[in-house]
Parts: structure tokens; C-alpha cells; sequence
């Protein structure tokens, strides 16, 4: 498998993963994934992505007239987009800009360090729930 395949599939897992949770408050909004949740999911799927070593990751925050929407890019260009759904675009892992970017204009990058204690709390209620970091693909361990 290359790069893009071991995301997708570590999207799809993250994806069932926060199915399966029964998300309290304040993180109650998890409930509706993926409706009116993509800061929260991103700065979810960011941090696992880097704790499992694969690259450095922050959220870009599109806006239109309608609204606003978070994914995920990462230092080598790679967009993944966890929610997208909620607007008619299956999730997606991509080289190059989100297919949502035309609706959402970039306006600024977010650090996944700007995340919460309630945001690190509910992140420890979905690892379980998560396949473990011995199965991603060996390529990707310990790589960033």
C-alpha cells in the first residue's frame, strides 16, 4: 500500500471508531458526525495522526457565505478531509488542494496544539475504540 491508501485506511477506521463512542458533553456535538463536528473531529484525527508518526499536521478553516469548515493538511501537501460528507463529498485523503476548497476558502491554519483538556478527554475515549499502532502499515512507523 502507498501513503494515500494507509491514510484512507486509517480514515475509514477513525471514521467507524467515533460511531462507536457514546459522546458526552462537551463533546456532545461528536453525536451528529459528521453534521457541525469538523474542528473537533480534525483536531481528533490530526493528533492521532501524529502520534503514530505520519508527518506533521494542522487545520486549515475554509470559510463561504454560508459558513464555515475545518480539514486537515498536512507539511507535505496531503489533505484529509473526515467530515466532508455532511456536504455531499465522501471523506477523503488527497495530494493537492480539498475538492471542498472552492466552497470553503482557506483563511487560516489552526495548530493541533491549540486543542482543550475537554478536546485531549474525549480524544482518550475514542483510542480504545481505535485499531492499535501495530497495525498500520510498517512503512509508517516511526516515519514523520
Amino acid at each position: 500500500m502507498n501513503e494515500i491508501e494507509n491514510l484512507e485506511h486509517l480514515l475509514a477506521d477513525f471514521i467507524a471508531a467515533v460511531h462507536r463512542v457514546e459522546w458526552k458533553p462537551p463533546m456532545a456535538v461528536m453525536n451528529f458526525f459528521p453534521t457541525n463536528c469538523c474542528s473537533v473531529a480534525s483536531f481528533f484525527l490530526g493528533n492521532l495522526l501524529q502520534a503514530r508518526g505520519l508527518g506533521k499536521w494542522h487545520i486549515v478553516n475554509g470559510v463561504s457565505a454560508n459558513g464555515n469548515h475545518d480539514w486537515l493538511r498536512s507539511e507535505s501537501g496531503i489533505r484529509i478531509d473526515a467530515t466532508s460528507h455532511q456536504f455531499g463529498v465522501e471523506p477523503f485523503v488527497a495530494l493537492g488542494p480539498s475538492p471542498l476548497e472552492e466552497t470553503f476558502q482557506p483563511q487560516q491554519v489552526i495548530a493541533l496544539t491549540r486543542w482543550t483538556q475537554a478536546h485531549r478527554d474525549a480524544y482518550a475515549m475514542l483510542l480504545p475504540e481505535l485499531p492499535p499502532r501495530e497495525s498500520c502499515s510498517p512503512h509508517f512507523e516511526g516515519g514523520s
